[in-house]
Protein backbone atom coordinates (compact mmCIF):
# COMPACT_ATOMS: atom_id res chain seq x y z
CA UNK A 1 0.00 0.00 0.00
CA UNK A 2 2.64 2.40 0.57
CA UNK A 3 5.20 1.55 -1.99
CA UNK A 4 3.10 4.54 -4.21
CA UNK A 5 4.31 8.66 -3.89
CA UNK A 6 0.07 8.97 -3.41
CA UNK A 7 -0.38 6.42 -0.69
CA UNK A 8 2.56 7.67 1.40
CA UNK A 9 1.83 11.66 0.56
CA UNK A 10 -1.96 10.72 1.74
CA UNK A 11 -0.90 8.77 5.00
CA UNK A 12 1.26 12.08 6.20
CA UNK A 13 -1.36 14.68 5.36
CA UNK A 14 -3.76 12.39 7.52
CA UNK A 15 -1.46 12.08 9.91
CA UNK A 16 -0.43 15.83 10.24
CA UNK A 17 -4.33 16.68 10.04
CA UNK A 18 -5.18 14.01 13.06
CA UNK A 19 -2.29 15.66 15.33
CA UNK A 20 -3.43 19.19 14.75
CA UNK A 21 -7.55 17.95 14.99
CA UNK A 22 -6.06 15.95 18.29
CA UNK A 23 -4.32 19.01 19.59
CA UNK A 24 -6.99 21.66 18.76
CA UNK A 25 -9.67 19.16 19.96
CA UNK A 26 -7.99 18.64 23.63
CA UNK A 27 -7.06 22.10 23.98
CA UNK A 28 -10.76 23.02 23.22
CA UNK A 29 -12.17 20.52 25.51
CA UNK A 30 -9.66 21.57 28.38
CA UNK A 31 -10.94 25.23 27.70
CA UNK A 32 -14.72 24.39 28.08
CA UNK A 33 -14.42 21.98 30.94
CA UNK A 34 -14.56 24.70 33.19
CA UNK A 35 -16.67 26.89 31.47
CA UNK A 36 -19.43 23.97 30.93
CA UNK A 37 -18.87 23.41 34.70
CA UNK A 38 -19.83 27.01 35.46
CA UNK A 39 -22.60 26.93 33.07
CA UNK A 40 -24.08 23.68 34.40
CA UNK A 41 -23.44 25.44 38.55
CA UNK A 42 -25.15 28.40 37.09
CA UNK A 43 -28.04 26.98 35.74
CA UNK A 44 -29.22 24.90 39.27
CA UNK A 45 -28.33 27.75 40.81
CA UNK A 46 -30.95 29.68 39.40
CA UNK A 47 -33.26 27.09 39.56
CA UNK A 48 -33.20 27.90 43.70
CA UNK A 49 -34.39 31.43 44.12
CA UNK A 50 -37.84 30.88 41.93
CA UNK A 51 -38.24 27.61 43.66
CA UNK A 52 -37.79 29.42 47.35
CA UNK A 53 -39.92 32.24 46.26
CA UNK A 54 -42.93 29.91 45.27
CA UNK A 55 -42.13 27.96 48.56
CA UNK A 56 -42.94 30.85 50.34
CA UNK A 57 -45.89 31.87 48.47
CA UNK A 58 -47.49 28.60 49.40
CA UNK A 59 -46.48 28.56 53.18
CA UNK A 60 -48.35 32.03 53.20
CA UNK A 61 -51.22 30.71 51.28
CA UNK A 62 -50.84 28.28 54.26
CA UNK A 63 -49.95 24.40 52.97
CA UNK A 64 -48.00 22.58 54.71
CA UNK A 65 -45.01 20.60 53.49
CA UNK A 66 -47.13 17.76 52.31
CA UNK A 67 -49.28 19.76 50.58
CA UNK A 68 -46.19 21.44 48.89
CA UNK A 69 -45.22 18.23 47.39
CA UNK A 70 -46.99 17.93 44.90
CA UNK A 71 -45.88 21.64 43.27
CA UNK A 72 -42.58 20.06 44.29
CA UNK A 73 -42.14 17.67 42.25
CA UNK A 74 -44.11 19.20 38.90
CA UNK A 75 -40.99 21.07 39.13
CA UNK A 76 -38.82 18.75 39.80
CA UNK A 77 -39.54 16.64 36.90
CA UNK A 78 -40.46 20.13 34.65
CA UNK A 79 -36.55 20.76 35.50
CA UNK A 80 -34.95 18.21 36.03
CA UNK A 81 -33.65 18.43 39.22
CA UNK A 82 -33.90 17.03 42.69
CA UNK A 83 -35.56 19.64 45.36
CA UNK A 84 -35.45 19.61 49.05
CA UNK A 85 -37.76 21.10 51.73
CA UNK A 86 -35.51 21.65 54.93
CA UNK A 87 -36.90 22.94 58.30
CA UNK A 88 -34.46 26.07 59.28
CA UNK A 89 -34.78 25.66 62.95
CA UNK A 90 -33.71 21.83 62.33
CA UNK A 91 -32.01 21.70 59.71
CA UNK A 92 -34.00 18.52 58.96
CA UNK A 93 -35.53 17.62 55.33
CA UNK A 94 -39.06 17.72 55.49
CA UNK A 95 -39.66 16.66 51.63
CA UNK A 96 -37.31 15.13 49.22
CA UNK A 97 -38.42 14.51 45.91
CA UNK A 98 -36.44 11.54 45.26
CA UNK A 99 -37.75 10.55 49.02
CA UNK A 100 -33.75 9.01 50.04
CA UNK A 101 -33.11 12.10 52.94
CA UNK A 102 -36.55 12.49 54.28
CA UNK A 103 -36.58 12.58 58.02
CA UNK A 104 -32.77 13.10 58.08
CA UNK A 105 -30.86 16.37 58.91
CA UNK A 106 -28.63 18.54 56.93
CA UNK A 107 -26.16 19.72 59.46
CA UNK A 108 -23.48 21.27 56.46
CA UNK A 109 -26.05 23.97 55.14
CA UNK A 110 -25.68 25.45 58.64
CA UNK A 111 -22.09 25.31 58.48
CA UNK A 112 -21.26 26.18 55.17
CA UNK A 113 -19.34 28.95 53.83
CA UNK A 114 -20.24 32.57 52.66
CA UNK A 115 -22.65 32.88 49.57
CA UNK A 116 -21.26 32.60 46.02
CA UNK A 117 -22.34 34.74 43.01
CA UNK A 118 -24.03 32.44 40.38
CA UNK A 119 -24.88 34.44 37.48
CA UNK A 120 -27.41 37.86 38.94
CA UNK A 121 -27.95 35.79 42.57
CA UNK A 122 -26.28 34.51 45.41
CA UNK A 123 -26.00 30.85 46.44
CA UNK A 124 -24.52 28.74 49.16
CA UNK A 125 -22.90 25.50 47.72
CA UNK A 126 -22.69 22.49 49.85
CA UNK A 127 -20.92 19.34 49.00
CA UNK A 128 -22.92 16.56 51.44
CA UNK A 129 -22.32 12.81 51.01
CA UNK A 130 -25.47 10.94 51.68
CA UNK A 131 -25.08 7.15 52.45
CA UNK A 132 -22.39 7.32 49.77
CA UNK A 133 -24.10 9.26 47.65
CA UNK A 134 -22.02 12.42 47.15
CA UNK A 135 -24.06 16.05 46.28
CA UNK A 136 -24.31 19.33 45.62
CA UNK A 137 -26.49 21.27 47.90
CA UNK A 138 -27.79 24.87 46.44
CA UNK A 139 -29.57 27.10 48.15
CA UNK A 140 -31.02 30.46 48.38
CA UNK A 141 -29.31 33.52 50.25
CA UNK A 142 -32.54 35.10 51.88
CA UNK A 143 -32.34 38.57 50.11
CA UNK A 144 -35.50 39.48 51.48
CA UNK A 145 -34.14 39.24 54.82
CA UNK A 146 -32.94 42.88 54.71
CA UNK A 147 -36.37 44.34 54.06
CA UNK A 148 -38.48 42.36 56.90
CA UNK A 149 -42.12 41.19 56.22
CA UNK A 150 -43.91 39.05 58.90
CA UNK A 151 -46.03 37.51 56.30
CA UNK A 152 -43.02 37.08 53.55
CA UNK A 153 -40.55 35.49 55.76
CA UNK A 154 -40.19 31.27 55.63
CA UNK A 155 -39.50 28.62 57.96
CA UNK A 156 -38.60 26.57 55.53
CA UNK A 157 -35.21 26.30 53.36
CA UNK A 158 -35.80 25.10 49.94
CA UNK A 159 -32.50 23.21 48.46
CA UNK A 160 -31.52 22.25 44.95
CA UNK A 161 -29.47 18.63 45.02
CA UNK A 162 -27.41 17.67 42.36
CA UNK A 163 -25.04 14.41 42.32
CA UNK A 164 -21.50 16.21 41.58
CA UNK A 165 -20.84 14.08 38.87
CA UNK A 166 -23.42 15.26 36.96
CA UNK A 167 -22.08 18.77 37.23
CA UNK A 168 -18.44 17.55 37.29
CA UNK A 169 -19.26 16.04 34.09
CA UNK A 170 -20.69 18.59 32.24
CA UNK A 171 -18.42 19.27 29.82
CA UNK A 172 -18.04 15.96 28.58
CA UNK A 173 -21.29 16.66 26.62
CA UNK A 174 -19.36 18.56 24.77
CA UNK A 175 -17.32 15.05 23.36
CA UNK A 176 -19.90 13.81 21.24
CA UNK A 177 -19.83 17.10 19.01
CA UNK A 178 -16.21 17.49 19.02
CA UNK A 179 -15.76 13.83 17.81
CA UNK A 180 -18.23 14.41 15.65
CA UNK A 181 -16.74 17.89 13.92
CA UNK A 182 -13.28 15.97 14.31
CA UNK A 183 -14.40 13.01 12.50
CA UNK A 184 -15.64 15.33 9.79
CA UNK A 185 -13.24 17.41 9.19
CA UNK A 186 -10.62 14.57 9.34
CA UNK A 187 -12.87 12.85 6.49
CA UNK A 188 -12.43 16.41 4.47
CA UNK A 189 -8.77 16.50 5.08
CA UNK A 190 -8.23 13.23 3.88
CA UNK A 191 -10.03 14.21 0.73
CA UNK A 192 -8.28 16.93 0.30
CA UNK A 193 -4.89 15.22 0.84
CA UNK A 194 -5.88 12.98 -2.05
CA UNK A 195 -6.47 15.86 -4.34
CA UNK A 196 -3.15 17.50 -3.48
CA UNK A 197 -1.26 14.01 -3.85
CA UNK A 198 -2.58 13.63 -6.91
CA UNK A 199 -1.45 17.09 -8.05
CA UNK A 200 1.79 16.28 -7.19
CA UNK A 201 2.15 12.35 -8.14
CA UNK A 202 -0.10 12.33 -11.31
CA UNK A 203 2.79 14.56 -13.38
CA UNK A 204 5.57 12.30 -11.11
CA UNK A 205 3.54 9.39 -12.50
CA UNK A 206 3.46 11.02 -15.82
CA UNK A 207 7.28 11.66 -15.82
CA UNK A 208 7.92 8.38 -14.49
CA UNK A 209 6.20 6.34 -17.45
CA UNK A 210 8.10 8.93 -20.10
CA UNK A 211 11.53 7.91 -18.52
CA UNK A 212 10.81 4.03 -19.07
CA UNK A 213 9.40 4.67 -22.69
CA UNK A 214 12.92 6.56 -23.05
CA UNK A 215 14.94 3.97 -21.72
CA UNK A 216 13.23 1.40 -23.97
CA UNK A 217 14.21 3.53 -27.13
CA UNK A 218 11.26 5.68 -27.47
CA UNK A 219 12.51 9.46 -27.29
CA UNK A 220 9.40 11.50 -28.18
CA UNK A 221 7.80 12.07 -24.79
CA UNK A 222 6.60 14.92 -23.88
CA UNK A 223 4.51 15.84 -20.29
CA UNK A 224 1.78 18.23 -20.14
CA UNK A 225 2.39 21.57 -18.00
CA UNK A 226 0.21 22.09 -15.44
CA UNK A 227 0.43 25.36 -13.23
CA UNK A 228 3.52 27.17 -12.32
CA UNK A 229 4.97 25.66 -9.22
CA UNK A 230 8.04 23.19 -9.13
CA UNK A 231 6.11 20.06 -10.14
CA UNK A 232 5.58 22.15 -13.48
CA UNK A 233 8.66 23.31 -13.41
CA UNK A 234 10.36 19.97 -13.50
CA UNK A 235 7.82 18.77 -16.31
CA UNK A 236 8.76 21.93 -18.37
CA UNK A 237 12.59 20.71 -18.30
CA UNK A 238 11.43 17.18 -18.59
CA UNK A 239 9.90 18.31 -22.25
CA UNK A 240 13.23 20.51 -22.79
CA UNK A 241 15.40 17.05 -21.86
CA UNK A 242 13.59 14.60 -24.03
CA UNK A 243 13.33 17.15 -27.18
CA UNK A 244 17.35 17.32 -26.86
CA UNK A 245 17.93 13.95 -26.57
CA UNK A 246 15.25 13.10 -28.93
CA UNK A 247 17.11 15.33 -31.26
CA UNK A 248 20.41 13.94 -30.07
CA UNK A 249 19.55 10.22 -31.15
CA UNK A 250 18.39 11.72 -34.25
CA UNK A 251 21.35 13.59 -34.88
CA UNK A 252 23.03 10.58 -33.85
CA UNK A 253 21.31 8.32 -36.58
CA UNK A 254 21.64 10.67 -39.21
CA UNK A 255 25.81 10.63 -38.56
CA UNK A 256 25.84 6.76 -38.79
CA UNK A 257 23.77 6.50 -41.74
CA UNK A 258 26.08 9.29 -43.61
CA UNK A 259 29.13 8.28 -42.33
CA UNK A 260 28.15 4.50 -43.16
CA UNK A 261 27.20 6.11 -46.63
CA UNK A 262 30.50 8.07 -47.18
CA UNK A 263 32.91 5.28 -45.91
CA UNK A 264 31.27 2.61 -48.11
CA UNK A 265 32.54 4.38 -51.42
CA UNK A 266 35.60 4.04 -50.82
CA UNK A 267 35.62 0.19 -49.12
CA UNK A 268 33.98 -1.02 -51.71
CA UNK A 269 36.90 0.66 -54.04
CA UNK A 270 39.47 -0.87 -51.94
CA UNK A 271 37.49 -4.45 -51.75
CA UNK A 272 37.07 -4.60 -55.34
CA UNK A 273 40.29 -3.41 -56.46
CA UNK A 274 42.09 -5.75 -53.89
CA UNK A 275 40.20 -8.58 -54.69
CA UNK A 276 40.70 -8.06 -58.44
CA UNK A 277 44.92 -8.57 -57.39
CA UNK A 278 44.03 -11.23 -55.37
CA UNK A 279 42.52 -13.03 -58.02
CA UNK A 280 45.22 -12.21 -60.56
CA UNK A 281 42.39 -10.54 -62.77
CA UNK A 282 44.82 -7.71 -63.08
CA UNK A 283 48.02 -8.74 -63.98
CA UNK A 284 49.43 -5.71 -66.53
CA UNK A 285 52.26 -3.89 -64.25
CA UNK A 286 50.36 -0.35 -65.58
CA UNK A 287 46.96 -1.98 -64.54
CA UNK A 288 49.22 -3.14 -61.08
CA UNK A 289 50.06 0.18 -60.07
CA UNK A 290 46.89 1.94 -61.32
CA UNK A 291 45.02 -0.34 -58.57
CA UNK A 292 47.60 0.29 -55.98
CA UNK A 293 46.85 4.23 -56.83
CA UNK A 294 43.38 4.44 -56.48
CA UNK A 295 43.55 1.86 -52.92
CA UNK A 296 45.85 4.36 -52.06
CA UNK A 297 43.83 7.45 -52.53
CA UNK A 298 40.49 5.21 -51.41
CA UNK A 299 42.67 5.02 -47.96
CA UNK A 300 43.92 8.45 -47.88
CA UNK A 301 40.38 9.41 -48.04
CA UNK A 302 38.91 7.65 -45.67
CA UNK A 303 41.67 8.34 -43.32
CA UNK A 304 41.03 11.73 -43.54
CA UNK A 305 37.25 11.34 -43.20
CA UNK A 306 38.12 9.33 -39.87
CA UNK A 307 40.81 12.35 -39.06
CA UNK A 308 37.73 14.91 -39.49
CA UNK A 309 35.44 12.77 -37.40
CA UNK A 310 37.60 12.79 -34.70
CA UNK A 311 38.26 16.21 -34.64
CA UNK A 312 35.01 17.14 -34.69
CA UNK A 313 33.84 15.01 -31.98
CA UNK A 314 36.64 16.46 -29.89
CA UNK A 315 36.01 19.79 -30.44
CA UNK A 316 32.00 19.36 -29.41
CA UNK A 317 33.19 17.43 -26.13
CA UNK A 318 35.40 20.12 -25.18
CA UNK A 319 38.99 18.13 -25.51
CA UNK A 320 40.10 20.64 -28.53
CA UNK A 321 41.96 23.82 -26.34
CA UNK A 322 42.16 26.87 -28.56
CA UNK A 323 44.94 28.18 -27.82
CA UNK A 324 44.59 32.13 -26.97
CA UNK A 325 47.77 34.45 -28.57
CA UNK A 326 47.74 38.03 -30.41
CA UNK A 327 46.93 37.85 -33.56
CA UNK A 328 46.33 40.69 -36.68
CA UNK A 329 43.32 39.00 -38.36
CA UNK A 330 43.98 41.02 -41.64
CA UNK A 331 47.45 39.82 -42.22
CA UNK A 332 46.15 36.07 -41.53
CA UNK A 333 43.82 36.77 -43.90
CA UNK A 334 46.49 37.97 -46.79
CA UNK A 335 48.11 34.72 -46.17
CA UNK A 336 45.45 32.36 -46.89
CA UNK A 337 44.20 34.54 -50.15
CA UNK A 338 48.02 34.53 -51.69
CA UNK A 339 48.23 30.71 -51.33
CA UNK A 340 44.42 30.43 -52.81
CA UNK A 341 45.15 32.92 -55.63
CA UNK A 342 46.88 30.10 -57.94
CA UNK A 343 44.08 27.78 -57.86
CA UNK A 344 41.50 30.46 -58.40
CA UNK A 345 43.92 31.47 -61.60
CA UNK A 346 43.76 28.02 -62.70
CA UNK A 347 40.17 27.87 -62.68
CA UNK A 348 39.59 31.48 -64.31
CA UNK A 349 38.71 32.77 -61.20
CA UNK A 350 39.26 36.34 -59.91
CA UNK A 351 40.10 37.19 -55.85
CA UNK A 352 39.45 40.24 -54.49
CA UNK A 353 41.10 41.36 -50.91
CA UNK A 354 39.40 44.60 -48.77
CA UNK A 355 40.79 44.19 -45.90
CA UNK A 356 41.37 47.38 -43.70
CA UNK A 357 43.96 47.65 -40.96
CA UNK A 358 41.96 45.53 -38.06
CA UNK A 359 42.58 45.71 -34.26
CA UNK A 360 44.68 43.01 -32.85
CA UNK A 361 42.25 40.22 -31.08
CA UNK A 362 42.78 37.01 -29.08
CA UNK A 363 42.61 33.30 -30.59
CA UNK A 364 44.10 30.19 -31.92
CA UNK A 365 45.72 31.32 -35.47
CA UNK A 366 45.94 27.77 -36.98
CA UNK A 367 42.79 26.87 -36.34
CA UNK A 368 41.55 30.49 -37.29
CA UNK A 369 43.55 29.77 -40.46
CA UNK A 370 41.98 26.25 -41.14
CA UNK A 371 38.25 28.01 -40.93
CA UNK A 372 39.59 30.64 -43.51
CA UNK A 373 41.12 28.54 -45.39
CA UNK A 374 38.36 25.95 -45.74
CA UNK A 375 35.66 28.78 -46.38
CA UNK A 376 37.90 29.93 -49.21
CA UNK A 377 38.04 26.20 -50.74
CA UNK A 378 34.52 25.87 -50.46
CA UNK A 379 34.02 29.24 -53.07
CA UNK A 380 36.61 28.20 -55.32
CA UNK A 381 34.90 24.84 -55.74
CA UNK A 382 31.55 26.55 -56.32
CA UNK A 383 31.87 29.29 -58.23
CA UNK A 384 31.90 29.02 -61.83
CA UNK A 385 34.32 30.36 -64.71
CA UNK A 386 34.93 34.13 -64.47
CA UNK A 387 33.57 34.33 -61.56
CA UNK A 388 34.53 36.66 -58.26
CA UNK A 389 35.50 36.12 -55.02
CA UNK A 390 36.12 38.65 -52.11
CA UNK A 391 37.03 38.62 -49.19
CA UNK A 392 36.05 42.11 -46.71
CA UNK A 393 36.12 42.29 -43.10
CA UNK A 394 35.31 45.05 -41.04
CA UNK A 395 35.70 45.48 -37.43
CA UNK A 396 33.10 47.36 -35.08
CA UNK A 397 31.46 47.36 -31.89
CA UNK A 398 34.08 45.01 -30.43
CA UNK A 399 33.57 42.89 -32.70
CA UNK A 400 34.92 42.16 -36.30
CA UNK A 401 33.16 40.79 -38.70
CA UNK A 402 34.97 38.76 -42.00
CA UNK A 403 32.53 37.92 -45.16
CA UNK A 404 33.61 35.66 -47.98
CA UNK A 405 32.07 36.21 -50.87
CA UNK A 406 31.34 34.58 -54.16
CA UNK A 407 29.47 35.21 -57.81
CA UNK A 408 27.46 32.69 -59.57
CA UNK A 409 26.45 30.05 -56.73
CA UNK A 410 22.88 29.83 -55.12
CA UNK A 411 21.39 28.18 -51.94
CA UNK A 412 17.90 27.35 -51.55
CA UNK A 413 16.82 29.31 -48.53
CA UNK A 414 15.17 25.11 -47.39
CA UNK A 415 19.23 24.72 -47.14
CA UNK A 416 20.99 27.36 -45.43
CA UNK A 417 20.42 26.63 -41.55
CA UNK A 418 21.76 23.16 -42.63
CA UNK A 419 24.75 24.00 -44.30
CA UNK A 420 26.96 23.80 -41.33
CA UNK A 421 26.16 19.75 -40.24
CA UNK A 422 27.46 16.84 -40.70
CA UNK A 423 27.60 15.52 -44.53
CA UNK A 424 24.98 17.97 -45.55
CA UNK A 425 25.59 18.80 -49.28
CA UNK A 426 22.93 21.03 -50.94
CA UNK A 427 24.09 18.73 -54.32
CA UNK A 428 27.15 16.32 -55.04
CA UNK A 429 28.96 17.85 -57.78
CA UNK A 430 32.61 16.48 -58.68
CA UNK A 431 34.03 19.27 -57.49
CA UNK A 432 33.46 17.60 -54.23
CA UNK A 433 35.38 14.62 -54.56
CA UNK A 434 38.20 14.25 -52.05
CA UNK A 435 36.26 16.34 -49.54
CA UNK A 436 34.92 14.58 -46.51
CA UNK A 437 31.60 16.73 -46.22
CA UNK A 438 32.50 18.21 -42.35
CA UNK A 439 34.53 21.08 -43.07
CA UNK A 440 32.00 23.79 -42.40
CA UNK A 441 30.69 21.57 -39.48
CA UNK A 442 34.36 21.79 -38.30
CA UNK A 443 34.97 25.88 -39.35
CA UNK A 444 31.56 26.30 -37.31
CA UNK A 445 32.65 24.70 -34.14
CA UNK A 446 35.53 26.42 -33.80
CA UNK A 447 33.99 29.70 -34.92
CA UNK A 448 32.04 28.53 -31.94
CA UNK A 449 34.62 27.99 -29.88
CA UNK A 450 36.11 31.44 -29.92
CA UNK A 451 32.83 32.82 -28.79
CA UNK A 452 32.05 33.99 -32.51
CA UNK A 453 29.23 32.83 -34.99
CA UNK A 454 29.35 31.79 -38.60
CA UNK A 455 26.33 32.66 -40.71
CA UNK A 456 25.35 31.87 -44.38
CA UNK A 457 23.13 34.48 -46.89
CA UNK A 458 22.71 33.47 -50.57
CA UNK A 459 21.07 35.01 -53.19
CA UNK A 460 20.18 34.10 -57.50
CA UNK A 461 21.41 37.72 -58.39
CA UNK A 462 24.11 38.18 -55.71
CA UNK A 463 25.77 34.91 -55.31
CA UNK A 464 26.21 33.41 -51.74
CA UNK A 465 28.20 34.42 -48.45
CA UNK A 466 29.68 33.12 -45.52
CA UNK A 467 30.65 35.73 -42.82
CA UNK A 468 32.28 35.00 -39.43
CA UNK A 469 32.08 37.44 -36.78
CA UNK A 470 34.27 37.08 -33.97
CA UNK A 471 34.90 39.25 -30.93
CA UNK A 472 37.91 41.18 -30.44
CA UNK A 473 38.94 40.10 -26.78
CA UNK A 474 39.27 36.48 -27.85
CA UNK A 475 37.56 33.31 -26.52
CA UNK A 476 37.16 32.62 -22.88
CA UNK A 477 40.13 31.15 -21.07
CA UNK A 478 40.09 27.49 -21.27
CA UNK A 479 39.18 25.65 -17.93
CA UNK A 480 42.26 23.11 -16.89
CA UNK A 481 41.56 19.58 -17.79
CA UNK A 482 39.83 17.08 -15.68
CA UNK A 483 42.48 14.90 -13.64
Amino acid sequence: MLRSLRSKLILAFAAVIFLCILSAGSAFVLFLRNHETEQARERVGRLAQPIALRVTYLEWYGLSPEEMRPYLEDYATSADVRLLLVDKVTSRVLVDTNERLEGQTVQPLETSSGPERVGPISVRQVSYNAGGEHLLLYTPVDSMTTQPSAELLSQYRTVVAVPAATINSAWRDVFPGVGIAGAIALLISIAIAFILSRSISGPLGEITRASEEMAHGNFDQQIAVRGRDEVARLATAFNAMAQEVNRSQSTLRQFLADASHELRTPLTSIQGFSQAMAEGAIDEPAEMTDSARIINEETQRMRALVDDLLYLSQIEAGQVKMQRESLKLDNLLRNCVERFERRAQEKDLQVKSELPPLPAMQGDVRRLERVFSNLLDNAIRHTPKEGVITVAAQASNGSVRVGIHNTGSFIAPEHLPHVCERFYQVKKSTNDEGHTGLGLAIASEVVHEHGGKLAAESSQQGGTEFSVTLPLTGPPAASPPPA
